[in-house]
């Protein structure tokens, strides 16, 4: 009989036990300072209309210590924007899946880059917003040269190295990417005339590309969503999109 996770590996890789044996290999490398694989637990959907026998089930790890998660105690009332922080779903709560991608992705960087994304995962109010910065990783062609952003920032532009998450070259053209994911964004409709969060945190994000314009290099933000992008949104995307430049909007 399977297990939990060898049914969610299965469900995503065409080699199931293949991609498990190595996910276990770097996890045990990672040394997370939480346990992952005995804290995977099922959600089973029940039957609804059109499927009778219930949706796929939902499987999942919990990470004690994010500040999130439906165990917290709800606030009184309806308005309060403490509301953010009690509820449960991807980026809330881990997946397998995107974890082990995520760490396809930190074992395919040279050495001296796994250092601080290493740090972050390991640390229980970082580990999934770094989960999802790697995986802004996967979504290019013709990817080389893969590297944390200061350093060739500073080499690049002779100034102080700015705080920049990536740089890479797609297709031959340098990229600089800023990951950006925010757990309290599913709740992004204010409610009762209460904002769950700042909006500060996107505001210093172009103080970290180079000062100097250059018609050859892509200076580019990743956000991570929780919905599909609204109408206005997609039509700027798809009028500025190239054959090197990703979907922004995962």
């Amino acid at each position: 009989m399977k297990t939990t996770v060898e049914d969610i590996f299965n469900r995503h890789y065409p080699d199931g036990a293949t991609a498990l044996r190595r996910f276990r290999e770097r996890l045990a490398q990672t040394k997370l300072e939480f346990e992952v694989q005995a804290k995977i637990r099922e959600q089973k959907l029940p039957p609804q209309a059109g499927f009778p026998r219930g949706l796929p089930s939902f499987i999942y790890y919990y990470v004690p210590g994010t500040q999130f998660g439906s165990a917290k105690k709800l606030p009184a009332g309806p308005c309060d924007p403490k509301h953010a922080y009690t509820s449960d779903g991807i980026g809330l709560m881990g997946c397998p899946i995107r974890l082990s991608r995520a760490l396809d992705v930190l074992f395919s960087l040279k050495t001296e880059d796994r250092d601080e994304p290493l740090a972050q995962l390991r640390a229980r109010k970082n580990h999934f917003a770094c989960v999802e910065e790697l995986l802004s990783l996967r979504l290019w062609k013709q990817q080389m040269e893969v590297g944390r952003g200061g350093a060739l920032v500073q080499q690049s532009s002779g100034k102080q190295a700015a705080d920049i998450d990536w740089v890479f070259f797609s297709g031959g053209t340098p990229i600089y990417l800023e990951a950006k994911f925010r757990p309290t964004d599913w709740m992004r409709t204010p409610a009762c005339d209460a904002r769950a969060v700042n909006e500060g945190f996107f505001s210093d994000m172009g103080r970290k590309f180079p000062a100097e314009k250059s018609a050859f290099r892509k200076c580019l933000v990743g956000i991570t969503g929780f919905a599909e992008p609204i109408t206005g949104f997609a039509d700027a995307e798809s009028s500025d999109r190239n054959k090197l430049s990703p979907p922004r909007w995962r």
